[in-house]
């Protein structure tokens, strides 16, 4: 009778099958969690932006005029659109405010809003 102490050919077959699985789901979490870092990094920066045109308006001595106004400013390297929308509210001394950020894409295209702040501003 012969002793060998090795693997069979299934069993390795096998330990690499399982291997491979277990690798091709721990690569697709790796990336959805790459996805929701990149997809968290935007919204911050966004909301920064979105808050710094806020406080503009907010810091600015003229009433802000009812209307739509948009720009773009280029932060981190990137192309942010900011959409400003001025509207009257029942109260004549307060308007509300909605900013709106969109990230330029690839294909040169602005996305949907990453990110939409809304506040009122008051005369005082």
């Amino acid at each position: 009778m012969s002793n060998n102490r090795g693997f069979t050919l299934l069993e390795i077959l096998i330990a690499l099958a399982i291997l491979a699985i277990t690798s091709i789901a721990l690569l697709g979490q790796s990336r959805q969690s790459v996805d929701t870092r990149t997809a968290l990094h935007d919204k911050t920066l966004g909301l920064w932006i979105a808050e710094n045109s806020m406080d503009t308006l907010r810091a600015d001595e003229t009433w802000p005029a009812p209307g739509a106004d948009s720009e773009e400013v280029e932060v981190n390297e990137r192309e942010w659109q900011v959409t400003t929308e001025v509207i009257e509210t029942a109260r004549p001394d307060m308007r509300r405010v909605t900013v709106a950020i969109n990230i330029k894409s690839k294909s040169g295209e602005f996305d949907k809003p990453v990110v939409e702040l809304t506040s009122f501003i008051g005369r005082y």
